[in-house]
Parts: C-alpha cells; sequence; structure tokens
C-alpha cells in the first residue's frame, strides 16, 4: 500500500493545479504528486512512460521531476484511440452503448478546433467557441481550455506549442482528451 494512512506531507505545483476552476482536481493532482515522489524515492533513477490524454498530469510529473531533480525521466506516450477517435480508457467500459456511439464526438471537436486554429483562428475564445459548435448538444461541456502546452498557461492569443484541453460528460462518465496545435510563435 503507498499509502498506509493519510499522509501529513504535501506536495504541490500551483501553476499546474490551480487557477483552472474546471480542469482536475488541485487535491487529487497534489496527491498524485506526492505519489510520484514517493515512487521516484523507492525505485530510483529510471524512465517513466505516461500517456498524453492526461496532459496536465504529464506536464506536472515532467515539472516535479526537473524541479526536485530527480534522476527521472519523464517521457510522454502517444494517446491510444479507438478508430472513431475516441481516446483508449478505462472509464470507456462505464458508457453505455449509446454513450459510447456518441464519445467520439469529444475527439472530432479537438480536432476541429486544431483545424480553426491551422486556418488562422488567433484567439482561444474563438478556438473555444469551435469546439462548443462541434459538440453541439451531444453532451454536456465540463471544460475547454487552451494552454500553453508545456507550461499549462492559459493562452488568450494562439502562438507556439499550444493544446486544447477538454472534458465533457456523458450520463455519470467524465472522459478527458486533448489536441496539440504547433503555430508559429508569436
Amino acid at each position: 500500500m503507498l499509502f498506509p494512512r493519510a499522509p501529513a506531507t504535501t506536495v504541490t505545483l500551483p501553476s499546474f493545479s490551480k487557477g483552472f476552476g474546471q480542469l482536475e482536481d488541485p487535491a487529487h493532482l497534489d496527491l498524485i504528486a506526492l505519489a510520484m515522489c514517493k515512487l521516484w524515492n523507492m525505485f530510483g533513477p529510471c524512465r517513466n512512460y505516461f500517456g498524453e490524454k492526461d496532459w496536465q498530469q504529464l506536464v506536472m510529473f515532467v515539472r516535479l521531476a526537473e524541479d526536485l531533480e530527480y534522476p527521472v525521466e519523464v517521457l510522454g506516450c502517444p494517446t491510444v484511440r479507438d478508430d472513431d477517435g475516441l481516446a483508449v480508457s478505462s472509464r470507456n467500459s462505464q458508457l453505455t452503448p449509446e454513450q459510447r456511439a456518441v464519445a467520439p464526438v469529444l475527439f472530432r471537436a479537438l480536432g476541429e478546433t486544431r483545424d480553426a486554429a491551422l486556418a488562422g483562428t488567433t484567439t482561444a475564445a474563438k478556438v473555444e467557441q469551435v469546439f462548443t459548435d462541434a459538440i453541439g448538444g451531444a453532451a454536456e461541456i465540463q471544460y475547454v481550455a487552451v494552454v500553453d502546452g508545456p507550461t499549462m498557461t492559459p493562452l488568450d492569443e494562439l502562438a507556439g506549442s499550444v493544446r486544447v484541453l477538454a472534458s465533457i460528460v456523458l450520463g455519470e462518465t467524465r472522459l478527458v482528451d486533448n489536441i496539440g496545435i504547433d503555430l508559429p510563435a508569436g
């Protein structure tokens, strides 16, 4: 058991877990940051592979290893997708067949945001609107956020390494995904 009792120590990366009211729960992110520190202390020098689907966690782990100088190489792995574009996730098993049929709208909407940005849409607000329009009434949108990929800094104007992070809710299941967009630097 990784935590036989409630930890008295905390590890937090506020720039990755706070200020995004709608993204992942800061308390959850703090707990997984502490868990990674504990694992890295136990296993020593290593490589850790994390899926890009959970982008916020991936960049948080990269920065955590860098800031605390862990002898760890944190590597992102491309998201594995079903043929219809839905990210492979344990959450998918919670979807009813009807919800599973709707779920690919998330990645399609992210693709439309990428296409709009590459076609010249330059503001986060317009990209977020493209996402909202693409989802339509198919699902409840929990969040859509446009950030600088490596730092998770919210963007107003799109430039450089952009990530569009989004979550929708189908029934009781919350699906998360994101897409990267490489644009000329501002």
